[in-house]
Formats: structure tokens, C-alpha cells, sequence
């Protein structure tokens, strides 16, 4: 898995090498359609039909397991469809143009425009490139096996294949810490919790409430944020973080 996330990490360099040092969008929807500059597309059913972003850099498609480069070998793997067979990794949602927040998400389109779909320049950030995760380790949809290719931990979509996770969720698969690769393409395990500060846990609670399992989560203990400065936050003008 921290083979994996550090060869994404190379791809990403040079992604960014090639498009004057800005990383891909993190892809998702605008004005109804899909954003074509996300770091991953699927083009359709079949190992292999992925587009765009770092594909071009990675050129190696799996589904889950030993042999793929896009998910954690713990990950579940998935069907051989549309959406993104056996999948993982997610990029974080803050690393926009411009990000409104989850909490004014639905106006997007209106507060940001097509900001909304543009990446941003690691070397610009507000915090510095160390301290901003890049991608993370998601809990998977409980039948495809597969993730949104964007998100954070305030960004929970339903359950997942592996309560009491919900799809979105930093997933702790090793030895209760999470794999995240950062922006500048270094890989740290830590605990979930332990990448946003204390002062967002009552944003992380309020944004989750539609996950079932939100009282059962954070009873395990590893879902309460604790670090002085979130390292979700690129703390970048015109971001709105969380």
C-alpha cells in the first residue's frame, strides 16, 4: 500500500511537472456533468478503460489485490463496471480552485463557478506541501467495491462494505491507522482522527450525520480529531475548509 500511494505520488509530480506545476482536479460533477480534468476517469466497463489525469503516467490497472496499483491490497475488489472496479484511494476535495465547504456544497456552482473544477499548485498553499494530504485510503461501496475518487472525512456518503465505516471515511485498515500520501509524495500512517484538529471534530460530527453509524464510529476511538492544524486544509484563498 505505501508502494502504491508513493508511486501515485511520482505521478502526481509529474502531472504537475507537465500542467505548470498544478495537480489534477479532484474530479466529481459540475453544472451536471462530469469534471474531465480529475486525476481519474472511467471510460466505461473493462480493467483498464481509465482516462486522463496521472493515468497516462501510471499506465497499470488492477482490481484490487497484490497486483494493483490503485488500491490498497487489503481493499476489497470490485466488479468489472463502470465504476471504477476495486478502488481505494480518494484525493482530497480541498485541494480546488476554490472549494465552498461541504457544508454550501449544493452551491458549488454558484459560489465558485468553474474554479470548482480547477486543481491547485502544491508550492502555492497556504500550508505547506508536508503538511496537506494528497490522497487517502476510503471505505468502499458495500457491492461495487469501488469509491468517489474525491472526498475527505466530512464528506461520508452512506455505508460502506465495512461498518461501522461510512463510504468517504478514512479507512484504518492497518493496525487501526490509515496510509496518506501527501503533497509532497511523502506516505505516513496515522490514525484517522489524528489528521484533523480537535476544533473540527464537532464539523466532522455535524457533516456525518448521515452516516448510520456515526455513534458506533466514534466509539471506537479513532474518529475524534486531536492535531493542533488540520492537515485536510490547504488553507488556500477562495477554499473554504471544512
Amino acid at each position: 500500500c505505501t508502494s502504491n500511494l508513493k508511486q501515485m505520488g511520482t505521478a502526481f509530480a509529474l502531472y504537475a511537472a507537465d500542467h505548470d506545476g498544478v495537480f489534477p482536479s479532484p474530479g466529481g460533477t459540475l453544472f451536471g456533468r462530469t469534471i474531465e480534468s480529475a486525476w481519474l476517469l472511467s471510460s466505461g466497463t473493462g480493467l483498464g478503460r481509465d482516462v486522463g489525469g496521472i493515468w497516462p503516467y501510471v499506465r497499470q490497472r488492477g482490481n484490487a489485490g497484490q497486483s494493483s496499483l490503485w488500491s490498497c491490497p487489503n481493499a476489497r475488489p470490485g466488479a468489472d463496471s463502470a465504476f471504477s472496479p476495486g478502488q481505494n484511494y480518494v484525493m482530497n476535495d480541498y485541494l480546488r480552485g476554490c472549494n465552498p465547504g461541504q457544508a454550501r456544497f449544493a452551491q458549488r456552482h454558484v459560489l465558485c463557478g468553474m474554479a470548482y473544477a480547477d486543481g491547485l499548485n502544491p508550492d502555492l498553499l497556504g500550508n505547506p506541501p508536508p503538511s496537506v494530504i494528497l490522497l487517502y485510503e476510503s471505505a468502499q461501496h458495500p457491492s461495487r467495491g469501488n469509491v468517489n475518487r474525491n472526498g475527505s472525512p466530512f464528506f461520508s456518503t452512506g455505508p460502506s462494505a465495512t461498518p461501522p465505516l461510512c463510504m468517504g471515511h478514512p479507512q484504518n485498515y492497518h493496525a487501526r491507522k490509515s496510509n496518506f500520501l501527501f503533497c509532497d509524495t511523502h506516505v505516513k500512517a496515522l490514525s484517522p482522527g489524528g489528521t484533523w484538529a480537535g476544533a473540527d471534530q464537532p464539523a466532522f460530527e455535524s457533516l456525518n450525520s448521515g452516516c448510520a453509524t456515526l455513534t458506533q464510529l466514534l466509539a471506537t476511538g479513532d474518529y475524534s480529531g486531536g492535531t493542533e492544524r488540520s492537515l485536510w486544509n490547504p488553507e488556500s484563498a477562495a477554499v473554504t475548509y471544512p
